[in-house]
């Protein structure tokens, strides 16, 4: 390990591929060397879908290393995301943060949170990120929910990115998307100056081909 670390930070090895070992093992491995992650940044996992009945390609946020990450959490996580779409080219991204409800509900810790990481950003000009939240899936997701229901969000129903409130929710999300969804998934891990791929052991080997595609890709920016 000690090696594989040195050669990441010489750059001799210019990306980490996941083998067939679980998603802790590789989180452990990175803690063991601060400096493999970016001064400031937090590791996080995102999964870009290409679902058949969705109109873009959907990003899944965090579904492998954060468990149930904080707001201060959350905030970095969406960080990390910014950096990445726009290194795939993005002038533009919309993020949902997800909860079981539309509106802020002092019972519901995620709707709390939402709308915590949505003010911290509106603080600030961002023109590159459209953020709202909290928001409920269907609402995120389905422009119909969202003329039925008559709510007004930048966001709601042309979603970019969904920010799951726990692993919970993501994991369950991820491989309903791949089992019922029939979608294909490019995972990979963010924070680091070199890029992760992190499929899962039951992937598809398109999914990791086109995963590997995607860090070959970002390592050229």
């Amino acid at each position: 390990f000690q090696t594989v670390a040195s050669d990441l930070i010489n750059g001799k090895i210019k990306v980490l591929m996941k083998g067939n070992i679980d998603s802790t093992k590789l989180i452990s491995f990175l803690n063991q060397y601060p400096s493999l992650v970016l001064n400031n940044k937090i590791l996080s996992h995102v999964a870009c879908f290409n679902i058949p009945k969705y109109h873009k390609m959907l990003l899944l946020s965090d579904v492998a290393i954060n468990n149930n990450p904080t707001v201060s959490d959350k905030i970095k996580i969406i960080d990390n995301l910014l950096t990445f779409t726009q290194n795939l080219g993005y002038s533009k991204i919309k993020v949902a943060m997800l909860s079981a409800v539309d509106g802020v509900d002092s019972q519901v810790t995620s709707s709390v949170d939402a709308q915590e990481v949505t003010q911290h950003f509106s603080k600030s000009v961002r023109p590159y990120l459209l953020i709202d939240g909290p928001l409920a899936f269907d609402n995120a997701i389905s422009m119909e929910s969202v003329i039925r229901k008559s709510i007004k969000s930048p966001v709601a129903g042309d979603t970019d990115v969904l920010i799951v409130p726990n692993i919970d929710v993501g994991n369950a999300l991820y491989k309903s998307f791949s089992y019922f969804g029939d979608a294909s998934v490019v995972s990979l891990v963010l924070g680091t100056n070199f890029p992760i791929v992190a499929t899962s052991k039951a992937d598809s080997k398109s999914n990791m081909l086109d995963s590997l595609y995607f860090s070959l890709r970002l390592k050229k920016q």
